[in-house]
């Protein structure tokens, strides 16, 4: 007893010195209740509940002591905040819910049986005594506050009525706790086949359907018309869900649409349902209604700011609808709200990389990379300290992969080849990993070799997969196994990149010009097999640039501008600009007495310029630079400067 009571005191205190800490106030609660002192458990729970609205668990021991309390209107009160909070997996707390009305339907048959109880004992013993008994029944009938029931003369000259009324509460509460019981194994069933990986659209509908058959509630029971409501519209977002996940987005966003309706009937005034704005906000999102989505979420925000889910929800809008900066903050302002998360840092990384992408100067660029490769870094230590959950390892892997990528931009060459290497050992997006690694080789000219052999044994695997099933052609590549979705492509689309990548390592390696073009040909050959009509075009421009710099290294300049210039209108890469530029001078220098030479050396600036503002990585400069030297060391480039100075 003595120990209890020290833990009550120390509960007590911890509440008293740290008022808004939410665990403080829950535990002591819960201590009270399950001491069976309900009465003194309310005021903790209150507390904890003003402080974290969203948590359900609190609303649910809330109606707990309230029951036992015999306080039905609050009972009723947190069922409604429940509802209002309650998330797919969270079908125990409905479970607690029937519990609390079948408290409050044993409370309703203790206080008949009291009754009938005195009204036998009022002959036989005082009316003194048994009035004080009365008092006693009256003060618990009235949830253990200082107003009573009744008054107790009314109390004992109606004693039928009251007889009738209980009997009434008690079938009402029965009914209430039977009926939230079999809402709990319904919601159970629809989580078990959310979570299944499956399809189960089918069986969803089922319960879809038996939920909407279900006749309307009547005015006077507006609990059961909320509860329907809101169980049509939670199996309508997981058939949206389960839609989406199963690449059905048209179904998917009439099932969003289905479901925001009939939250919407379910709140039609707002109780206090924040994610009700945060789930239309998701819905709108994959509804592609971008300006929906981000209306929703501000809403959400506005509604409770100090929430980190809300937060990041609003992020993702801004994210869809490509604002980084603002996505960026927003994330940021969710790591303040729940700190040491690693995917929000993940998230930050991302926006700083687009941003960087998006620079308007090499300064800036690189002063994002920094800020992206900080926060890859940092999220990649924050998930090895927490390798045992499974569910964050693709995630953790996604974020090395962008760290090694960043690694490869920064020109620190060993780190991102080691971050690389040790995905592809652990099995992560092998494809993908290994297409960017001989991509990133192929850039540095002292890994030619490894880049060729690379792109080699990635385009052998390719073919041998398509071999063996000819329609894995169109599958993606490692969809499954990331999380954000990026880089899409098929195995077709990738067969025409390695060939050629192979070509490219050939050519800049000047080992078989006429094995290059062999390359470039199966290359082209599996363009023809794409079903994408804007890849398609993408990637036959990305064909003649590799012919044309085939060529270009062969020395036949004059053959090789043609397929630049073609390149130049079906892509907008700055490497057609700087070939075409090349090739341009090339000519330039082996026919001094050209009579278009003055144009020539005016498109080759031009182009060097495009070259300039396309790219503003630090290895383009050089290759500009010297281009420019050898121009103006032309007898025409040097007339030109002379004019213009």
């Amino acid at each position: 007893m003595l120990v209890s009571m020290g833990v009550a005191k120390c509960c007590a205190q911890a509440a008293w010195i740290t008022p808004n800490d939410v665990n403080t106030h829950y535990l002591l609660g819960n201590y009270w209740l399950e001491h069976n002192k309900p009465s003194r458990a309310i005021d903790p729970f209150t507390r904890a509940a003003q402080l974290a609205p969203e948590l359900g668990i609190i609303w649910c021991y809330l109606a707990l002591a309230n029951a036992r309390l015999f306080r039905e209107d609050q009972v009723d009160l947190a069922y409604e905040k429940v509802l209002n909070v309650i998330k797919t997996d969270d079908d125990h707390l409905l479970t607690m819910l029937a519990r609390a009305y079948r408290t409050m339907a044993a409370s309703s048959y203790y206080a008949r049986r009291e009754i009938v109880r005195f009204s036998d004992q009022l002959t036989a013993q005082g009316r003194l005594s048994v009035k004080f008994k009365m008092i006693g029944l009256l003060y618990f009938r009235s949830g253990r506050r200082l107003h009573f029931y009744n008054y107790p003369e009314e109390f004992s000259k109606n004693t039928e009525q009251q007889i009738a009324k209980l009997d009434e509460l008690i079938k009402k509460h029965r009914k209430n706790s039977k009926r939230v019981h079999h809402l709990a194994q319904r919601f159970a069933k629809v989580r078990e086949l959310f979570n299944s990986d499956s399809d189960c659209r089918t069986s969803l509908k089922a319960h879809y359907d038996e939920a909407a058959k279900q006749g309307e509630p009547r005015e006077q029971e507006p609990l059961e018309k909320l509860e329907k409501h809101w169980e049509i519209g939670n199996i309508a977002n997981a058939l949206g869900d389960s839609a989406k996940k199963h690449n059905h987005p048209e179904e998917a966003r009439q099932w969003y649409e289905i479901a925001i309706a009939q939250f919407e009937l379910c709140y039609p005034d707002y109780i206090g349902r924040y994610d009700l704005y945060t789930w239309k906000a998701m819905a709108c999102l994959a509804m592609e209604k971008r300006g929906d989505a981000l209306d929703a979420a501000l809403q959400a925000v506005i509604i409770d700011p100090i929430d980190y889910y809300e937060r990041g929800q609003l992020a993702a809008c801004h994210f869809k609808l490509e604002e980084w900066t603002e996505a960026r903050k927003e994330w940021e302002e969710s790591l303040r709200l729940q700190q040491e998360e690693p995917s929000t840092y993940c998230k930050i990384a991302v926006c700083w990389k687009q941003e960087a992408d998006l620079a308007d100067t090499v300064e800036k660029r690189g002063n994002y990379l920094n800020q992206a490769a900080d926060n890859f870094e940092h999220a990649v230590k924050l998930f090895t300290c927490d390798h045992d959950s499974k569910s964050d390892k693709p995630l953790w892997h996604s974020s090395q992969f962008w760290l090694g990528l960043i690694r490869w931009e920064q020109g620190r060459v060993q780190e991102g080849q080691a971050l690389w290497l040790s995905l592809i050992n652990r099995g992560f997006c092998p494809f993908f990993v290994e297409f960017y690694l001989s991509s990133n080789m192929l850039s540095c000219k002292v890994l030619l070799g490894d880049a060729q052999k690379r792109f080699e044994g990635l385009a052998e695997s390719i073919e041998n997969k398509i071999k063996k099933n000819a329609d894995s052609k169109y599958e993606s590549i490692d969809d499954d196994k990331h999380p954000w979705g990026w880089y899409k492509m098929t195995y077709i689309e990738m067969l025409v990149w390695v060939q050629l990548g192979v070509a490219s390592a050939i050519a800049q390696r000047q080992v078989g010009f006429e094995k290059a073009l062999m390359h470039v040909e199966k290359a082209r050959k599996a363009v023809t097999e794409i079903k994408d009509e804007t890849m398609q075009q993408k990637l036959s421009g990305v064909c003649d640039q590799v012919e044309g710099e085939v060529r270009l290294r062969q020395g036949l300049a004059a053959q090789a501008i043609p397929f630049f210039e073609k390149a130049i209108l079906q892509t907008t890469d700055a490497d057609n600009y700087l070939y075409l530029a090349t090739a341009l001078l090339d000519q330039l220098e082996s026919s001094a007495a050209d009579a278009n030479a003055r144009t020539t050396v005016m498109r080759i600036k031009s182009l060097l310029e495009h070259a300039e503002k396309l790219d503003l990585d630090e290895k383009i400069k050089q290759p500009i630079a010297d281009l420019r030297c050898r121009l103006n060391s032309t007898s025409t480039g040097k007339t030109i400067a002379q004019v213009v100075e």
